[in-house]
């Protein structure tokens, strides 16, 4: 699941704050004190009960009223228990907004801080009695069935609170009852369910500390550490006698229950064991002085450059078949770290964003503004507590630009020349088939070793940067590479590319466009096979990710040089070419 959007009432620096969109990777920017970060923390209680004070709620809000705190979600699961063993789906059970999202608030008044009502906006019937039925318990639905004159089995070994639920509405149907969109309470059951399967929220704060008390550190590594007890011999033997110890003292307590009733014959302990949660770690570090002290006492520099690793790691660590159901919020990333790392972070950011992880960066960088899809950037304004958040389409890149000079100079620094592309798939593909083409001795070099860098900007972004002229102005040599967009080989380029190509080359630039639909075009099907990916008939102008997911693309990875050169063969007036090679020829003459 994903967040899709979220709004606030009455939090900090917010007397409102109606919606922010939330995409895979999501920068916020704005000037000091908008309530960037406020968003962030806004989402840590949501998700994890980070504790409110009365100081929390908005010095512009009237005194009864609420803190509320809504996010949508989507991406949903296409079943749910709401009940032990009984499967639903959540538009069955009218849990669903009119978009057909969920959207949870939780709701805080001064007088009960501890407690938050929950809060669900639904598409249900709107006469009472026949709406927020999933948060009535049994013995109340049979109440209400009777109310109603319904012929209601009151238990039964098939009979569920689910169907009884699905007669009820059924009812309200026969009496054409409207649905309409209404904001229900959530029963204590129903919200236990509903938090069950959202997405986890690790927030890493701009005074980010690294050790014991950071889950959001911590969390990583314990599958290593079940993994390693897993191995041990002396695990299941360990089990077994705690097990048998349990088993021998419920067997006293059993002689005891058959004195009074010989319903049960036995009683049978099932212990869990969370092995992992028992080991906790702190981390130390070894100076060049030899002096081991642990992060916590590190500078913040320091501590900063060990956030850029652990995503670094995060990023490069396998995850294929792993849960991804995980938002990083991240405040201020660019604290105590210079440019170059910098981007290095953005690029791990987005990569991890690539493989299912959601991303909200709060940030003053143009770094990582430019580093980011344009209908993920959100320009925050305020004013006397009412926030607005500015986004594609109203979304004026200039005005960003304005505000924290975002040029793609803010990204090219320190590279020679530059290649923009659609996204950070593209640059995967091309710096494996780099080195594969490379280690083969089908090009001479890879763009790293001459200096080149590869750009992500795609869709309109790169448009902005082409309408205001401004890849003429970086004063680099550069080349652009972009998907033809076509469906089928009868299929026009889109007008808009080739005006693209045109100005672009008339200011010095050499511009690519795809022969293929896009870049997961070019993966092989022998590639395909050995990643154990379905043998689906597709073609050049094939949407591969929906063909095979949309991370196909790491499939590259697997393909040899042969594999990659023959993707690229066409034919042009009867003569052999390749596009793979004449793109790649281009990309290394920028540097002579």
């Amino acid at each position: 699941m994903k967040i899709s959007k979220v709004a606030i009432k009455n939090f900090r620096c917010f007397r409102e704050l109606k919606e922010v969109r939330i995409k895979d990777i999501t920068t916020i920017v704005g000037q000091n004190d908008t309530g960037k970060s406020a968003i962030l923390y806004a989402l840590n209680v949501f998700f994890n009960e980070q504790k409110i004070e009365e100081n929390d709620f908005s010095d512009k809000a009237h005194p009864n009223e609420p803190l509320e705190i809504t996010v949508c979600f989507t991406g949903l699961p296409n079943e749910v228990e709401l009940e032990p063993g009984v499967k639903t789906t959540l538009s069955e059970e009218n849990l669903l907004n009119a978009g057909g999202e969920i959207e949870i608030t939780k709701v805080f008044q001064k007088d009960n801080l501890k407690k938050p009502k929950v809060k669900l906006t639904v598409m249900d019937y709107q006469e009472d009695g026949f709406n927020n039925l999933c948060s009535l318990k049994e013995k109340e639905l049979n109440t209400l069935g009777d109310s109603l004159g319904l012929e209601m089995s009151k238990a039964g070994r098939s009979i569920t609170n689910k169907g009884k639920r699905k007669q009820i509405r059924g009812y309200a149907e026969t009496q054409n009852i409207a649905k309409i969109s209404i904001q229900i309470d959530v029963a204590d059951d129903l919200k236990k369910a509903l938090f069950s399967f959202l997405p986890e929220f690790e927030l890493f704060r701009a005074d980010f500390r690294l050790g014991i008390g950071e889950t959001s550190f911590q969390s990583e590594f314990r599958q290593i550490v079940t993994d390693t007890i897993e191995g041990l011999s002396q695990r299941n033997a360990i089990e077994d006698k705690i097990k048998e110890g349990l088993s021998v003292e419920f067997k006293k307590i059993h002689q005891k229950l058959s004195q009074h009733t010989d319903v049960l014959t036995d009683l049978k302990p099932y212990p869990e064991f969370s092995w992992d949660k028992l080991v906790t770690f702190d981390l130390k570090g070894v100076d060049t002085q030899g002096v081991e002290a642990s992060l916590n006492k590190r500078g913040a520099g320091i501590r900063r450059l060990l956030m850029v690793s652990f995503f670094q790691y995060l990023a490069d660590r396998e995850i294929e078949g792993k849960n991804v159901n995980l938002v990083y919020g991240i405040e201020e990333p660019e604290a105590f770290i210079y440019p170059r790392l910098q981007r290095e972070l953005a690029k791990s950011l987005s990569e991890l964003a690539n493989s299912g992880f959601q991303i909200l960066i709060t940030s003053h960088s143009p770094v990582f503004a430019g580093f980011s899809p344009v209908e993920g950037l959100v320009l925050l304004k305020r004013a006397g507590g009412i926030a607005k958040a500015i986004q594609t389409p109203i979304l004026n890149l200039e005005e960003i630009a304005d505000e924290l000079g975002v040029e793609p100079s803010d990204q090219i620094c320190g590279f020679k020349a530059c290649v923009f592309v659609e996204g950070r798939k593209d640059i995967l593909f091309w710096e494996t088939a780099f080195k594969k083409l490379n280690q083969s001795g089908n090009v001479s070099s890879t763009p790293s070793e001459k200096g080149i860098g590869f750009i992500p900007y795609g869709g309109s972004n790169l448009k902005h940067l082409i309408d205001r002229k401004a890849l003429r102005d970086i004063k680099r040599k550069y080349l652009v590479i972009t998907d033809s967009d076509r469906k089928n080989p009868r299929d026009v380029i889109p007008q808009r590319k080739v005006n693209w190509k045109q100005v672009c080359e008339a200011d010095g630039g050499k511009f690519f466009i795809l022969r293929k639909r896009e870049i997961e075009n070019y993966l092989h099907i022998e590639a395909l096979k050995r990643a154990g990916k379905t043998d689906k008939l597709f073609d050049d102008f094939s949407n591969m990710k929906e063909l095979f997911g949309k991370n196909v693309i790491g499939v590259v990875k697997d393909m040899t040089a042969d594999e990659i050169i023959e993707r690229g063969k066409y034919n042009n007036n009867d003569a052999e070419k390749n596009e793979i090679l004449e793109i790649a020829s281009a990309i290394l003459s920028l540097i002579t």
